[in-house]
């Protein structure tokens, strides 16, 4: 029967006292020889060695299934336009959360969630791990926006409400450096803008270019938009990185109402090349 010392490859030392047979009769002794070195096995080094065999003998375990990073939206919107919700447990065992649509703008399903309104596919993203701040990959129009910029762009409010619950900050940016008030305003959207100014957005926030809000309504001409912004703190007279204030963008859009209007407000044109009357 084999025993532990057997399989570690060792063997008994004899004790000084113990004699063989020939020894106690005085036969010859043959030369003594050097002995192998041996090696002292601690409970240690043998619990080492019988568990990388066991882990020797075990198979390695299965990889993850890698998720696809496109999708095609058109298989699971409906006739209206919405999604079938129904559909997406099935996508998303073999569907990144992320995963962009193969047809033009190329949304996720959480930028459509926002385009469209859709706060149930909003959530539902948001449950299955999609960013609320990531910066849209698509082509077009919402390329560099994050969720909020895209609710704020397409009016849709309930989705606003949604992801201010959840945490994302009414002052992100986008790749442009502007903050969901921007569009807002662009829009003349009243209602938007006293939503999110209301939930802290900066009246006077300036993208990249320096332009704040108010620029913004000026350059689209939307007087509503414009004096709601200075009513809520706007600085008339800021100017952007081509030292342009909202009065220079109303005069060089043409939108003279506007342009008049901000004028009897105290506006200036403070442009250095431009004459002063």
């Amino acid at each position: 029967m084999a025993t532990f010392l057997d399989a570690i490859g060792g063997e008994p030392e004899p004790t000084k006292n113990s004699l063989t047979s020939d020894d106690r009769h005085g036969a010859p002794q043959n030369p003594p020889t050097a002995s192998p070195k041996k090696v002292k096995m601690t409970s240690a080094s043998a619990s080492g060695i019988l568990l990388k065999a066991a882990n020797a003998s075990q198979s390695p375990a299965p990889s993850k299934t890698k998720l696809a990073d496109t999708l095609d939206l058109k298989a699971v919107r409906s006739v209206g336009g919405g999604v079938k919700m129904s559909l997406l447990d099935s996508v998303f065992k073999t569907t990144h959360v992320n995963a962009r649509d193969i047809n033009p703008p190329h949304e996720t399903l959480l930028e459509l969630a926002c385009r469209t309104g859709n706060v149930a596919l909003a959530k539902l993203c948001y449950i299955k791990g999609a960013p609320l701040t990531q910066k849209a990959e698509s082509t077009g129009e919402q390329k560099g926006l994050t969720p909020l910029h895209i609710a704020a762009k397409f009016q849709q409010y309930e989705v606003i409400n949604f992801l201010n619950s959840y945490g994302v900050k009414v002052n992100t940016v986008d790749a442009f450096g502007r903050i969901a008030l921007h569009y807002a305003a662009k829009n003349n959207d009243v209602d938007a803008i006293c939503r999110l100014v209301e939930t802290g957005a900066d009246v006077n926030w300036r993208d990249k270019d320096r332009r704040t809000p108010l620029h913004f309504a000026s350059m689209a001409g939307h007087m509503d938009a414009a004096l709601l912004l200075l009513e809520l703190g706007a600085e008339l007279n800021s100017k952007d990185a081509m030292e342009y204030t909202a009065l220079a963008h109303a005069e060089s859009e043409m939108f003279f109402k506007l342009h008049d209007r901000l004028l009897k407000l105290g506006a200036k044109d403070l442009r250095p090349y431009v004459k002063k009357s």
